[in-house]
């Protein structure tokens, strides 16, 4: 279950980027891709999905909202374990429970991958951090 769960959140992370890498269709933020997706520019974006949801430390490289598929994905540069440590407690002060967390060694590099589920009833909210980047991904509970 735990591969399963962290396959997910890398397959969560290539999808979210590159669905940005393809900056041709971009002119400026707020320009609606193929598929309903929104490019919501470099800042922490404030919409239905980041609602009550704090805003992560370090340096945001890019944002989308799909509106087709319902969800907000964000991801954070610039950000060291110290700072996604406390950004995990200011989600649990925020009322959202970790679902699931796992970790795990990267071959041949000499990091930990960590990847987190979390929920407060009304938002799921997934995570997964390496040194340095950190990709959100959020979506709301029907």
């Amino acid at each position: 279950m735990k591969k399963y769960i962290f396959m997910v959140l890398i397959l969560l992370l290539v999808v979210g980027v590159s669905a940005c890498s393809d900056r041709t269709a971009v002119k400026n933020a707020g320009d609606i891709h193929s598929g309903g997706v929104i490019e919501l520019g470099k800042e922490w974006p404030e919409n239905e999905y980041t609602e009550g949801v704090p805003a992560a430390p370090g340096t945001v490289s890019s944002a989308t909202v799909d509106t087709d598929r319902g969800y907000c994905s964000i991801f954070v540069s610039d950000m060291n374990d110290d700072e996604y440590t406390e950004y995990m407690a200011a989600l649990e002060e925020a009322g959202y429970a970790t679902v699931e967390e796992i970790d795990e060694k990267i071959e041949g590099q000499d990091y930990v991958a960590i990847g987190t589920l979390l929920s407060d009833g009304k938002r799921g909210i997934s995570i997964s951090y390496i040194p340095g980047m950190m990709g959100i991904y959020i979506s709301t509970i029907e």
